[in-house]
C-alpha cells in the first residue's frame, strides 16, 4: 500500500491548517483516506477545495476507480462534505473509532466513491477551485 500526505495551506498566511492523507492498493485500484483541519477554519470551505484537488490526484492521476473514506457519525459537517462531493453511504461501524480529542468512542459512517460519480458531481464543485 502506498501513502501520500496532502497538507492543506492557508496561502495568505504560509501556514498549514489541515491533512489529508491517501492510502492507494494498485491491486485493486483504491484509494481511502482520512482528514483533519484546524478548527478555526471549519466550514469555510477549505476541506472541500482540498478534496477535489486530490480526487482530480486519484482519478486523472493515479487512474484510480474507487475512493473510500469514513467519518464520525456525529460530525454532521464531515458527513456532508463527504456527500457534497459524490460519495455515497455503504455502511456502518459501530463504535469503531476513539475520539484522540474526547477519548469517547463514536461509531463512523463508511463512504464510497466511484470515479464515475465523481465525474458526475465534478461540475457542481467548480466554485470552490
Amino acid at each position: 500500500m502506498d501513502s501520500y500526505p496532502f497538507y492543506i495551506e492557508l496561502k495568505s498566511k504560509n501556514k498549514v491548517i489541515g491533512m489529508i492523507s491517501l492510502k492507494v492498493n494498485f491491486d485493486y485500484m483504491l484509494g481511502s483516506t482520512g482528514s483533519w483541519l484546524n478548527e478555526k477554519y471549519w466550514r469555510k470551505g477549505y476541506m472541500i477545495e482540498a478534496k477535489i484537488i486530490v480526487h482530480e490526484f486519484v482519478f486523472n492521476k493515479l487512474k484510480l476507480r474507487k475512493m473510500e473514506s469514513s467519518s464520525n457519525t456525529t460530525n454532521v459537517a464531515s458527513n456532508a462534505a463527504l456527500k457534497k462531493i459524490g460519495f455515497k453511504k455503504e455502511g456502518l461501524k459501530i463504535k469503531n473509532i476513539i475520539s484522540k480529542a474526547t477519548g469517547k468512542i463514536h461509531s463512523k459512517n463508511i463512504y464510497g466513491l466511484l470515479k464515475e460519480d465523481w465525474e458526475k458531481a465534478l461540475p457542481k464543485l467548480k466554485k470552490y477551485k
